[in-house]
């Protein structure tokens, strides 16, 4: 869906599970990222999800609705 959506696209994400906080190390100092926990564990941080829509082809419309 990422990698074929066009200008004029708009996708959606829903997402309903649980949230939680990780430890990270950023610019040298530990803080914690934020994300959410999919039913098969395999997380999906905060940083993940914005190299993911930051490829997203100019004019592509993206909306994240997460009941977490």
């Amino acid at each position: 869906m990422m990698t074929t959506a066009r200008e004029g696209d708009v996708l959606f994400f829903y997402f309903s599970g649980h949230g939680t906080a990780i430890p990270a190390f950023h610019d040298d100092r530990f803080v914690e990222d934020e994300a959410i926990v999919p039913c098969d564990f395999n997380i999906i941080t905060d940083t993940d999800l914005r190299e993911i829509i930051s490829q997203l082809a100019a004019g592509v419309s993206f909306t994240i609705l997460s009941d977490s």
